[in-house]
């Protein structure tokens, strides 16, 4: 939607709210686990659907055929966060003229690169380097803030899921 192609999604996943306007889209993927639940009984209904080797998420290929994307945008990090990269590609065999860009972001800086590949495949460079440098004045806004704390620093800690407690770590800078 920030490199100006919100126009050309055909699709999203079960999880997309943002910004409104997609929530229209089609959905292609659910969850297998109960979201109703609270944090510890999805932990436990996600351990349980992968204690039978399959997917906690199901993508409904039938959909993306017949809206016949010519890209298809995932995650290649983690399978318990979105639909696998293994079934996506599976999906985009079946759509001969369909190509994934994968994200797979480590650190911070991964997704900054990864916002400027993904705006050079589809055509869109310029978006990508106009979104990188508001992103890269929201950064130096907070360093700029920052130095007027001095050595009291506020204490943060993030966390991914409360219960079991996971750190969140990836894409912190």
């Amino acid at each position: 939607v920030k490199l100006g192609l919100e126009k050309n999604l055909v699709g999203v996943s079960h999880e997309c709210d943002y910004p409104e306007t997609v929530q229209s889209l089609p959905r292609l993927t659910s969850t297998r686990a109960n979201p109703s639940l609270d944090s510890a009984g999805i932990h436990n209904s996600v351990l349980e659907v992968m204690k039978n080797a399959v997917s906690v998420y199901d993508l409904d290929v039938e959909l993306l055929k017949s809206l016949k994307p010519d890209f298809i945008v995932t995650q290649d990090l983690c399978d318990v966060c979105a639909v696998s990269f293994s079934q996506v590609e599976e999906a985009c065999r079946e759509l001969l003229d369909c190509k994934i860009i994968s994200l797979r972001p480590k650190k911070l800086g991964d997704v900054w690169s990864d916002v400027l590949r993904t705006a050079e495949t589809l055509d869109v460079k310029q978006k990508g380097y106009q979104f990188q440098e508001e992103v890269d004045e929201r950064v130096q806004a907070v360093r700029d803030r920052l130095v007027d704390w001095g050595n009291e620093r506020p204490k943060i800690l993030t966390i991914e899921w409360i219960d079991p407690i996971y750190v969140g770590g990836m894409w912190l800078p």
